[in-house]
């Protein structure tokens, strides 16, 4: 476990040097979900959508445009 904490942290240091913006949307979710948060069919469908659009452009991209 602790090799993964290391990778995970030099990854994230990685991405923190080259200026790469990360997004904590899923990791958010997670923690949520965890905490007993039930995600509505509308939540699960915008996931679903954003998942759709994003295949492989950048989620900063995406983000930026994004409206609710």
């Amino acid at each position: 476990m602790q090799n993964i904490k290391i990778i995970l942290d030099s990854i994230k240091q990685y991405l923190s040097d080259k200026k790469i913006e990360t997004d904590n949307t899923i990791i958010t979710a997670v923690k949520k979900r965890k905490m007993g948060k039930h995600f509505s069919m509308n939540e699960h469908i915008r996931g679903m959508f954003y998942a759709l659009i994003s295949g492989g452009a950048m989620w900063n991209v995406i983000k930026k445009n994004e409206k609710y």
